[in-house]
């Protein structure tokens, strides 16, 4: 009981422990450039060129837990988890939705991500099967981060043969190192992160297809970015 006690105190007082709170400005700031991320334009593209990389990553991202409803100009994803601990389960449920918008010279992609959870002794799984029209947020602890969006578009680009290598957890938390966020593509439960084979030889990749429709907060100068130009992301 003693032991108990302890354990609930120890617990309680780390409930009271305060970080840093959003401001209303944070907020804000973080919303626009968590919008701004999630639009990304490929080049010399088709939507079905698209479609089949959007799928392809987020089946070696958890390819058992992902499932996939393709509808007109528009791809929603969803993948559930289930986590056990004393006393309680967790399951829940994550939403990625990207809407495609072609033109005449590619392919302009916007996507957003939500997430749906139920805990509990008694708690039961998560039965939505998909989300569309997902909003964006700035709330730090809710979404996407800026992070998730530059990893994304990073692995997109690859398996579309505009990038010669394929963008690492690693590497993308050594570039937004200071971004404070859940990375939702690499810090979730039970991810594989599978490395895709070589679809394409790095000398033949295009180097000039791919632009980006924002700049990147928080890169990193020492890092390598391949084919990708570095300076739509300064």
């Amino acid at each position: 009981m003693k032991v108990l006690f302890i354990v609930i105190f120890a617990l309680l007082i780390t409930g009271c422990a305060t970080t840093h709170k959003q401001t209303r400005a944070d907020i804000v700031a973080l919303r626009d450039a968590r919008q701004e991320a999630s639009i990304h334009y490929f080049k010399n593209v088709t939507l079905s060129e698209v479609e089949q990389a959007v799928i392809k990553l987020f089946t070696l991202l958890d390819g058992g837990d992902v499932e996939f409803d393709v509808r007109s100009n528009k791809i929603l994803v969803s993948r559930w988890w289930t986590y056990y601990a004393v006393f309680t389960v967790g399951f829940g449920m994550d939403y990625w939705e990207f809407v495609l918008t072609p033109d005449s010279e590619g392919i302009r992609v916007s996507s957003a991500f939500t997430s749906e959870r139920n805990d509990g002794p008694f708690a039961g799984r998560v039965t939505t099967p998909f989300k569309e029209n997902i909003g964006i947020g700035g709330n730090i602890h809710d979404g996407a981060s800026e992070a998730d969006y530059y990893l994304l578009y990073s692995r997109i680009e690859y398996l579309l043969g505009q990038r010669g290598t394929w963008m690492t957890c690693e590497e993308v938390k050594r570039i937004h190192r200071n971004s404070g966020e859940e990375i939702v593509l690499c810090d979730r439960i039970g991810l594989e992160n599978k490395y895709p084979k070589m679809t394409h030889s790095p000398e033949k990749v295009n180097t000039t297809t791919t632009t980006v429709e924002k700049p990147v907060s928080q890169k990193d100068p020492s890092m390598t970015y391949g084919p990708m130009n570095p300076d739509n992301y300064k």
